[in-house]
């Protein structure tokens, strides 16, 4: 939701410096009769040059940033790149094998010396669930790391619920 208030934000900006450049080269098209707009109207127009490079900037930054779902190794015979959906379905492959998860949503965010994730579970009530998640944890480090030669540098764990086992039903009198 807030991705694409920021995105209208910039479009807003973006045509308000297209105004604002189309006010200070032909001025008559807009109704204005303010004294002071007219005297400064070269202002108005740098000030809006100024919006439509930075707006333009932004755009392009958003759209290269959407499109670039990978880690890329450089290597000195070439490159190789490997995209989030691989690492994505490692992970889901563990936490398939773990009797005590019934949901692993996974987020990919890369850095410069490797990547972080963000891991969102549905868990069943089990004893000692903090250390499990830990060695779970301790095992997605691992195997992305013999796998992928891809260095996880910190895996965040969102308990989004835990699943009663209990058979044991509360009634409501």
């Amino acid at each position: 939701m807030f991705q694409i208030l920021f995105l209208l934000g910039w479009m807003g900006i973006f045509v308000g410096s297209i105004a604002g450049i189309i006010y200070g080269v032909a001025p008559e098209v807009f109704y204005v009769q303010i004294a002071y707009l007219k005297e400064h109207q070269w202002i108005i127009y740098l000030i809006s040059i100024f919006y439509l490079i930075i707006s333009v900037e932004k755009f392009i930054l958003i759209i290269s940033k959407s499109s670039d779902k990978s880690y890329t190794f450089k290597l000195k015979n070439g490159k190789i790149s490997i995209s989030f959906l691989t690492i994505k379905k490692i992970i889901n492959a563990i936490a398939e094998e773990k009797n005590y998860i019934n949901e692993c949503m996974v987020k990919v965010k890369r850095k410069n010396e490797g990547v972080l994730l963000v891991l969102n579970l549905v868990c069943k009530e089990t004893e000692n669930l903090s250390g499990e998640l830990m060695s779970f944890q301790e095992e997605i480090i691992k195997r992305v790391d013999s796998t992928m030669a891809i260095k996880v540098l910190n895996i965040k764990v969102e308990l989004k619920d835990i699943e009663n086992t209990s058979k044991i039903k509360l009634e409501a009198k």
